[in-house]
């Protein structure tokens, strides 16, 4: 499969394979695909096994097995370096700051990465990896949609990289990441999404963040095309894996896209192809055992179930009850499903927020308002019961946390367009507070009750 690597840094190695190999792992752990960086780096250290900056750059990874795989390989490159290697000053400086990434020391790599960018401004690499800390070093924006000190250097850095190298694929992934939770993005993010899918064909990040943006903008018509280009870009990758050891993270990005792929057309009222896309996901089997504590994989798994009953709340959807309970049985646990008690409470909860909020706008339809405001106390009340369960729930694994997160978001909204339905004469106070409860999507996922863009198709 060929590649596009704007990484460029110099090494002292003799096998320019293993350096090349190297800096296409470079990119990839920029771009944030850390199974193919672990495979490019693997194949880099078996080129040239007493070569540094790989395997600091494995480490930085995340990926080797356990602790104690990790110590053994901290303490292979402490012998290595005790050779004392002949290292180029980028080598040697990129070796550092990947140090401090796998030791989660992020302030100390970001203080080493603005000490380089200072003297070496055409080194674009790593003047990359300097917005991206500093994107991901704070909450990014408040409830008011103001964005940290931190977010503003990120996005005016971004701004200038990206206006001074825009043939780099490198600086425009990253100006349109900066804005993958800004309330509002703008045209130049879009613009630079395009030119980083343009760059990197053969990238299945690129190809979604296009997606992201685009569909964050308003821009529907194109979505389903970058979707799509994302997915072709997965399975190559997944052929050109066959026969290796998997990690689940290019299986669980396939699922993020297809959930993606089923908001979009449920969003545009294509019926036939989110059907398709959503009996796909409600296929998925639930995660049991220990291969629960994949990062994202709960959130992705049952984001996949409620979508049946999170596109239900689109206006304009002919609600019955009949459709309001066959979305509820696929949010279901089943009883085969080895999850803790605490995550299946925290799990039905919000099962049962979304269905009673639903039959509440239903019955205040046909307005039955006393059995609608039953069904909105009931929604309340699972609510309050999900905001309880959810410290103890999300305990049990780091991903859960932002999971439940969304899914509480989604609740509010829920409850608020239910009220919205009851009491139409107060519209404008459950619409601000529907304003204030949706957070923009980020790491590249939907919004968690979908948008409605009537007149648009997808190409």
């Amino acid at each position: 499969m060929p590649g596009e690597c704007f990484v460029a840094i110099p090494q002292g190695q003799d096998d320019a394979e293993a350096s090349e190999l190297t800096n296409q792992a470079l990119q990839e752990l920029l771009l944030g695909d850390q199974e193919q960086a672990f495979r490019l780096l693997t194949q880099a250290i078996d080129l040239a096994p007493d070569s540094l900056l790989p395997h600091a750059a494995l480490l930085a990874t995340g990926l080797l097995s356990d602790a104690t795989a990790q110590q053994e390989h901290v303490d292979h490159i402490r012998h290595l370096i005790t050779l004392n290697p002949m290292l180029t000053p980028a080598e040697e400086t990129a070796m550092a700051w990947l140090l401090d990434l796998a030791r989660g020391e992020h302030n100390e790599a970001l203080k080493k990465i603005q000490a380089h960018t200072q003297r070496y401004r055409n080194d674009v690499y790593t003047r990359c990896w300097e917005i991206l800390l500093l994107h991901y070093a704070g909450p990014g924006y408040d409830l008011l949609g103001n964005a940290s000190p931190d977010q503003q250097q990120a996005e005016q850095q971004a701004a200038t990289l990206f206006s001074q190298k825009p043939d780099n694929g490198l600086s425009c992934f990253v100006r349109a990441l900066v804005e993958e939770g800004r309330p509002t993005v703008t045209a130049e993010a879009c613009e630079a999404a395009k030119r980083a899918a343009g760059f990197l064909p053969h990238h299945p990040i690129a190809q979604q963040l296009c997606a992201h943006m685009l569909y964050r903008a308003g821009h529907y018509e194109n979505v389903g095309h970058y979707l799509q280009l994302a997915q072709q870009c997965l399975d190559q990758r997944e052929q050109a894996r066959e026969g290796e050891s998997s990690r689940s993270l290019s299986a669980e990005r396939s699922i993020q896209l297809r959930l993606y792929e089923a908001t979009l057309y449920s969003t545009l009222r294509m019926e036939k192809k989110a059907l398709a896309l959503r009996r796909s996901l409600n296929a998925i089997p639930l995660l049991t055992g220990e291969n629960a504590a994949r990062a994202d994989q709960i959130l992705l798994r049952w984001e996949a179930h409620t979508l049946p009953l999170r596109i239900l709340f689109l206006p304009g959807v002919k609600l019955t009850s009949s459709w309001i309970k066959a979305a509820s049985r696929a949010a279901t646990v089943p009883d085969n499903c080895t999850i803790s008690p605490n995550e299946q409470h925290a799990l039905h909860s919000v099962r049962d927020c979304l269905e009673a909020s639903l039959n509440a706008i239903l019955f205040a339809k046909s307005k039955q308002y006393s059995k609608a405001q039953q069904h909105l106390q009931r929604a309340e009340s699972f609510a309050k019961q999900l905001q309880e369960q959810a410290p103890a729930a999300a305990s049990s694994h780091p991903s859960l946390k932002r999971y439940l997160t969304r899914q509480l978001e989604a609740c509010t909204i829920a409850i608020n367009l239910a009220k919205k339905a009851i009491h139409p004469e107060q519209a404008d106070t459950w619409n601000a507070a529907i304003r204030d409860a949706t957070r923009p999507p980020s790491v590249m996922l939907p919004p968690v009750i979908p948008p409605v863009c009537a007149d648009s198709k997808p190409s």
